[in-house]
């Protein structure tokens, strides 16, 4: 992927994503240690961050859950017209996923494209 020629901001969005460190509610709780309660976070109160998925109130908002099954992610997968149904199969590990698609369909168009739903579904929700 790195070597494919693909606009800066997609390739340091990747990064970014493969490296872990997009701030989802998991990764959030992961670096600060605290466990939030299971509760509608309070505005003026930082402490009371919640785990939940801001778009569907999932239990917990992960990368996975973001990119995959989100229905937010699964309605934008479902109308990009890229080909992932058979690599958002189990399981959901996000690595696993975007490996397998660019194992799937390495044309720089394809990746492009890939990339580019990913950082919209990102966007979308910050």
């Amino acid at each position: 992927m790195w070597v494919l020629t693909i606009p800066p901001k997609l390739k340091c969005f990747m990064w970014q994503v493969m490296k872990l460190i997009l701030p989802t509610m998991e990764a959030i709780i992961e670096r600060t240690g605290r466990v939030p309660e299971d509760a509608e976070p309070d505005p003026e109160d930082d402490s009371s961050i919640s785990p939940r998925c801001p778009v569907c109130w999932a239990p917990l908002e992960s990368l996975e859950h973001m990119f995959l099954s989100c229905r937010m992610a699964t309605t934008l997968w479902e109308r990009s017209g890229l080909d992932v149904g058979q690599v958002r199969q189990p399981p959901s590990n996000f690595g696993l996923f975007v490996r397998r698609f660019i194992k799937q369909d390495s044309s720089v168009e394809m990746v492009i494209r890939f990339v580019a739903l990913l950082r919209r579904i990102w966007k979308s929700r910050n």
